[in-house]
């Protein structure tokens, strides 16, 4: 499923409202590229640090 979202600038930063379909059960997560598209998914485990992920992971 896609769905189409505004994308806000807000202190200079990107913002985006997470449609409700789309809600994620955590607080945090982990965002990285996968070419032109931005993945965001919760974080795999308490404790690794997904920080230095990369599109090729």
């Amino acid at each position: 499923m896609k769905k189409r979202v505004l994308l806000l600038r807000i202190d200079g930063g990107q913002v985006i409202e997470i449609p409700e379909e789309f809600e994620l059960d955590t607080d945090d997560v982990v965002i990285y590229r996968r070419g032109d598209a931005l993945v965001i998914e919760p974080p795999k485990e308490s404790g690794s640090d997904d920080s230095t992920r990369t599109a090729e992971d």
